[in-house]
C-alpha cells in the first residue's frame, strides 16, 4: 500500500472497522461524516452517498425530476449533470457561462425558462462559487428547485455562506480528484425532511 495514503490515522481505523471494534458499532464512520457535515454547512440533514453522481442521481429523484421535465444546467462540467437528467427521462437545457469565471450565467438562464422547467442545477466550477443570490431569485420568482454541484466546493463560500447550502439541495464527491478524498463516495445536503427520506431512500436501493 503506497505510505502517502496511510500517513495518518487510515490503518489505524481501518483495524476498527476490520475487528468491527466497539466504537465503531456505537458510532460508524459513515454516520460521523454525516454529523460532520450537518455541523459544518448548519444543515438539518446530511445523506452519504456511493459517489457524487449518485448524490446528483438522488436529488434529481427526490427533487421529482419525470420524463419531460426540462432541467437547466451548464454546459462546463463533468457530464454526470446532463447525463443523469438524460437518464431519467428530462430534457437538458445548457444556459452559457459568464467570461472569466466559467460559471453557469444567471441573465441565460432567465432567458431559457418554460413551463417545463423543473429545477436549476448550477456547478461551482473549479470551487470558483456561482451567483447565487441572483440564481436563487430567479428560482423563487419562478418556482423552480434548485440543485447545486458542489463536488469541487466543500471549501468554498459566497457572500459569506458556504456554498450547496443556497439551494434545495447541494450535492458533493469525495472522488480521488476533489478537495476531500476517500478514493469515492459524495454526500447530499438539505434542509427538508421529506427531501431528505427520499435522497435516503434512494441512496440504499429504495429500502427505509
Amino acid at each position: 500500500m503506497d505510505p502517502k495514503w496511510t500517513s495518518g490515522n487510515e490503518l489505524k481505523y481501518l483495524k476498527e472497522v476490520l475487528n468491527n471494534s466497539e466504537s465503531v458499532r456505537n458510532s460508524a464512520f459513515t454516520d460521523r461524516l454525516e454529523q460532520e457535515f450537518k455541523k459544518k454547512f448548519k444543515t438539518k440533514y446530511a445523506i452519504a452517498v456511493n459517489s457524487g453522481a449518485s448524490g446528483l442521481h438522488a436529488a434529481m429523484h427526490a427533487a421529482g425530476v419525470k420524463p419531460g421535465d426540462e432541467i437547466i444546467t451548464s454546459p462546463f462540467s463533468v457530464l454526470w449533470d446532463a447525463g443523469i437528467a438524460i437518464i431519467m427521462g428530462a430534457k437538458v437545457i445548457f444556459a452559457d457561462i459568464k467570461y472569466g469565471t466559467h460559471n453557469i450565467d444567471p441573465k441565460k438562464i432567465e432567458e431559457l425558462i418554460t413551463k417545463k422547467t423543473k429545477a436549476i442545477l448550477p456547478v461551482h466550477f473549479a470551487g470558483r462559487p456561482c451567483n447565487m443570490n441572483e440564481i436563487t431569485d430567479i428560482a423563487h420568482q419562478n418556482n423552480l428547485l434548485v440543485i447545486e454541484d458542489c463536488a469541487h466546493a466543500i471549501e468554498s463560500g459566497y457572500k459569506g455562506k458556504p456554498c450547496g447550502t443556497f439551494g434545495d439541495f447541494g450535492c458533493f464527491s469525495f472522488y480521488v480528484t476533489k478537495n476531500i478524498t476517500a478514493g469515492e463516495g459524495g454526500m447530499v445536503i438539505c434542509k427538508d425532511e421529506k427531501q431528505a427520506s427520499r435522497v435516503k431512500t434512494m441512496a440504499l436501493h429504495g429500502l427505509s
